[in-house]
């Protein structure tokens, strides 16, 4: 899942981009800013949320739930910006993800995570480079 992804799934949440639509550059810069937003806002609420800063095009694994719960909360803060009112479902739908994910903290704080190419050393969050 790329930053790319996550803007051009919350415009067609809120309708803005239809399916086969193209993000353009000026829509993907401004949701990447509220995206980066939104997760550092994140970070300092739970304190123990771990989303690093997005970027348009890096590969992101996320734990369940995760996506879902950027992509409608990325919708609700972006929608006035676009000219979009938030329904009460998408509203909803955000609140209910991001509790599902803070509740999902309590277990793990690998929420997201880079893939890298290099083996696993003995510790959990150890990398061995060979």
């Amino acid at each position: 899942m790329t930053g790319r992804t996550l803007i051009t799934d919350a415009l067609h949440e809120l309708g803005v981009l239809a399916a086969g639509d193209e993000l353009s550059a000026e829509d993907a810069e401004l949701g990447l800013r509220r995206l980066n937003a939104f997760a550092s806002s994140l970070n300092l609420e739970a304190g123990d949320w771990s989303l690093p800063a997005f970027d348009l095009d890096t590969d992101l694994s996320m734990a369940d739930g995760v996506e879902r719960a950027l992509v409608f909360n990325l919708a609700v803060e972006i929608a006035t910006s676009f000219g979009r009112t938030v329904t009460v479902d998408l509203r909803r739908n955000a609140e209910r993800a991001k509790a599902l994910v803070k509740r999902s903290t309590e277990q793990t704080t690998d929420l997201i995570t880079v893939t890298p190419f290099e083996s696993r050393g003995s510790h959990p969050n150890e990398w061995q480079l060979d």
